[in-house]
Parts: structure tokens; sequence; C-alpha cells
């Protein structure tokens, strides 16, 4: 169904957000509205008609926390979130060019990542990702805003679980590292695709660097094991493993 007028892109835009907020919540994170479904018709009118092109009226649709990435005190535990609308049945999303604009301004201004929750409810891309390489120039269809628009690939997004379902391992069980430690990070690995791996200080981080240096050549299941979190490319991890390559 093609969605022609404001009423009837607002309606659907409403029902994505409150989509969207469930499975967040599934993931473990606190969802609230935010930027324009907080104002009136009337004041997004004023924001429109403005005779300057104002940022503010690209604000995102979210602001989405995870309180226990936030308690590990993890850098990346909270965004704006935009949850975004439209066909499912093609092979690339469809974002507005001001709005892109202004949430790359946007999110170096508030210092928070800025992500794109795509029509399925199930994929999503940080701002960042999608750089000029990527962007395709999207064709009008003679329906809808009639706004300038890019085509993103679809098979360049990320999974909802990728950004918003990170699992925190502390990294010292029982004041050391051994086998059954990384039994538990495997199977935290089995359940979620991201996992952080959080060190509370430096000792931490230099006495995991000597375990897996005594460990790469005795163990082919941990090895294997870090192989995937580095794959993932999770901070602080996979610096961690890095260093530890060069």
């Amino acid at each position: 169904m093609v969605m022609d007028t404001f009423a009837d892109r607002i309606a659907a835009a409403l029902e994505k957000e409150k989509a969207d907020t469930a499975q967040l919540e599934k993931l473990g994170c606190h969802v609230e509205p935010f930027g324009q479904a907080l104002l009136s018709d009337k004041f997004r009118g004023y924001l429109k008609s403005h005779p300057n092109k104002l940022n503010v009226r690209w604000l995102g649709d979210l602001l989405i926390a995870r309180p226990d990435l936030l308690d590990a005190q993890v850098s990346e535990s909270t965004w704006i979130g935009d949850s975004k609308i439209g066909r499912l049945n093609t092979q690339y999303w469809d974002l507005e060019k001001s709005a892109h604009s202004a949430h790359r301004l946007q999110q170096d201004a508030l210092s928070l990542p800025h992500v794109y929750i795509w029509p399925d409810g199930i994929s999503c891309s940080y701002v960042d990702d999608l750089t000029d390489d990527i962007l395709i120039e999207g064709p009008y269809r003679g329906y809808g805003s009639g706004t300038p628009f890019w085509l993103v690939p679809k098979e360049l997004t990320r999974s909802l679980d990728n950004v918003f379902g990170k699992e925190v391992l502390h990294a010292l069980k029982n004041d050391g590292f051994d086998d059954d430690w990384a039994d538990d990070v495997a199977l935290t690995l089995s359940k979620h695709p991201t996992v952080l791996l959080h060190f509370k200080t430096y000792a931490e981080r230099d006495h995991f660097i000597s375990f897996y240096i005594d460990k790469q050549r005795k163990s082919e299941t941990l090895l294997s094991l870090l192989d995937v979190i580095e794959h993932y490319r999770c901070a602080p991890i996979a610096e961690l493993v890095k260093e530890m390559k060069v």
C-alpha cells in the first residue's frame, strides 16, 4: 500500500515506533519518545515553514539506553534511534537526503551515535555506516513526499541485535582466566552475536593478554572463540587481539 498523504505517513510512523520500541525492550533497552513526535502538528508546521532549513526538523524518533551497559561503563550504551517506514519488497531502503545530512551534524553535536532502524524492524545502520561510496541516488517514483532520497543496499545493514543486543562479560572469573571462563563466553556468544569484554582496570587487561598468549598454542577452542569475537569487531576485545598480533 502506497502512503500518499502526510497523515498516512505520520500514522504509519507512530505504529512503527511502537513496534521498534517493543523489539528494543526485548533486548534490554529503555526507550523513550524523542524528536518531532513530541510536537503538535501546528509546531511541526512552524519548523517546516521557517525561512531557514532547520536541522532540528529531523531529530530522531527515539532515545535508547541499555542500563546494564551504563552500569558497566561501556561508552556505547545510549543512542538516538530513527524509526524508518517504507517499502519492504526491494533490495534497498530509502533514506531522505535532508534527514541524513542533518543526522550527520546532530551526531557530532549531541555526542550520541545515531542509528536508523529500517522498515523490517530487524535491521539497522549507524549513520557512520552510510558513507558516500555506499549511498545510491534514488529516483522519484511519482508518489510519496517527493523529497530527494538515497538508496541504501540492504545487504550492507546490521542486525538489530548487533547494535542494541550486546552482552557484557566481566573479564575476570574467580580472580583469573580459565577454560570454564572461555566456555561461559562461548555460551553467551551462542545466544548473542555481539559480546563486549569489560575490563575494570588495565591490570585486568594485562592479565587477559598474558592468559591469551599462554593459551593460544594450547587451546583450539579458545583460539576459535577469540577469532569469532574479533570477527564482530567488538571493542575493546578487537583492539586487544589486534595488539597481540602485532
